[in-house]
């Protein structure tokens, strides 16, 4: 191999590992769990979409509107 060969295939496996890295990172499980249901007039809401503000995770709820969160990021000094 030529030498500009090794110098891309070396840059390429150091960009992919660096991914992989903050892959890992950006998705680091943690106990955070919030479970619930909606309501509108004492009645639950079927398929009603619940965002955590700040992030891009959500859920919708079940047919009994029910949800569950769980392995919510840490946000620090921040509030939900």
């Amino acid at each position: 191999m030529t030498k500009r060969i090794k110098i891309l295939l070396l840059t390429a496996i150091a960009l992919m590992a660096s991914s992989l890295v903050m892959a890992q990172l950006k998705y680091e499980k943690t106990d955070a769990n919030v479970f619930g249901h909606v309501t509108s007039n004492n009645k639950h809401v079927p398929f009603a979409n619940i965002l955590v503000k700040g992030t891009n995770r959500g859920v919708s709820t079940d047919e009994t509107g029910h949800y569950m969160l769980i392995d919510l990021p840490v946000l620090v000094g921040k509030r939900l």
